[in-house]
């Protein structure tokens, strides 16, 4: 498709649809094999927090979990460190970078996401293709962080809790998430097809009908119900 991204033209949403998705799971298979492939070279030399091949795409729906999944020599610990791939005998850290009274502020996050992604920018190659994926990462991860830091606030809690059970903030958490998903949906898009595809897939979702546009919506909403169903019940495990 990326050869001939005319055809994305012709195709039904759910052929449409369907490229993506599978463009995304042949992406994530490429991860499993090469972390499945280096992985027992880095624990036969003593690094035993070699990070393990990722999980399934199409179960992870937020930003911040995607790079954490792929790239975690990408993120930052909550201490504000750069983690070092070095023997357990000799772990050490690159940091703390900043002092600990500004981790957990929102600048702080914004300034580490833009030098992760300006660091992938380089790294990927200095295209227009990849300055675009990396501005919508950017832009996607700044929401979330500022989503999250609305979620703790003493009246936003109280307010959720006055209003929803437990069982309707989950959905409205879904709710909200759905657009960063979508989002995420169309940024791949240029990482893994290119630009021109990239461009046609936002104009044929804007240029959908609206009932295209609400199944769309629908099972993108569901299938971040279930991730967090499926956290849920992960978490009960191990409790």
């Amino acid at each position: 498709m990326g050869q001939k991204p005319e055809y994305l033209l012709k195709t039904s949403p759910w052929l449409l649809c369907g490229i993506a998705y599978m463009s995304g799971q042949f992406f994530m298979l490429k991860y499993v094999v090469f972390y499945g492939m280096t992985r027992p070279f880095g624990l036969e030399d003593g690094i035993d927090d070699y990070p393990e091949h990722p999980k399934c795409i199409a179960r992870i729906y937020s930003y911040s979990a995607m790079w954490r999944h792929f790239d975690r020599g990408l993120t930052f610990d909550k201490n504000g460190s750069l983690p070092q791939a070095r023997p357990t005998h000799a772990k050490t850290y690159l940091g703390p970078i900043i002092r600990e009274e500004y981790r957990n502020s929102l600048l702080w996050k914004f300034i580490s996401s833009l030098i992760s992604f300006s660091f992938v920018f380089i790294y990927h190659g200095t295209y227009k293709v990849i300055f675009i994926w990396s501005i919508m990462n950017l832009i996607a991860v700044s929401i979330e962080s500022l989503g999250k830091w609305i979620s703790k606030s003493v009246k936003y809690r109280q307010l959720l809790d006055a209003t929803l059970s437990p069982r309707g903030q989950r959905r409205f958490y879904c709710i909200c998430m759905t657009p960063l998903l979508l989002f995420s949906f169309l940024s791949n898009i240029y990482f893994f097809i290119g630009l021109k595809p990239g461009h046609i897939y936002i104009s044929r979702i804007l240029s959908m009908s609206i009932k295209h546009q609400m199944v769309l919506v629908f099972v993108l909403y569901s299938g971040i119900q279930s991730s967090v169903e499926l956290e849920r019940k992960e978490m009960f495990k191990l409790t």
